[in-house]
């Protein structure tokens, strides 16, 4: 009777160590497949960082491209502005001297 009970006892430890070395292994092999699968998604992010970063680059370089055109533009209406004030006092001088002549 005590024999029986050791063998069952000793069955039923070898069946418990063979499900948990099996359960250790699939839950093993699922961490591996998740870990791949996380490396996996870094490596296709980070081309699509660099080309994200890339562009920003590229229209930084663009607003600061349009920016300096913008300052030179309003540099040189300005210039047209003071200059068409500047004849248009001598305007005013000639005719004021003409109006003081006559």
């Amino acid at each position: 009777m005590a024999k029986n009970k050791l063998g069952n006892f000793i069955k039923n430890l070898i069946k418990n160590r063979i499900k948990l070395v099996r359960s250790l292994f699939f839950a093993g092999r699922n961490i591996l497949i998740h870990l791949i699968k996380v490396l996996l998604v870094r490596v296709k992010l980070i081309p699509d960082l660099l080309i994200a970063g890339r562009n920003v680059l590229l229209n930084r370089f663009k607003i600061i491209g349009s920016l300096l055109i913008e300052g030179i533009n309003v540099f040189l209406v300005r210039i047209k502005l003071f200059r068409s004030l500047f004849f248009a006092v001598i305007n005013i001088l000639i005719y004021l001297i003409n109006v003081l002549l006559v």
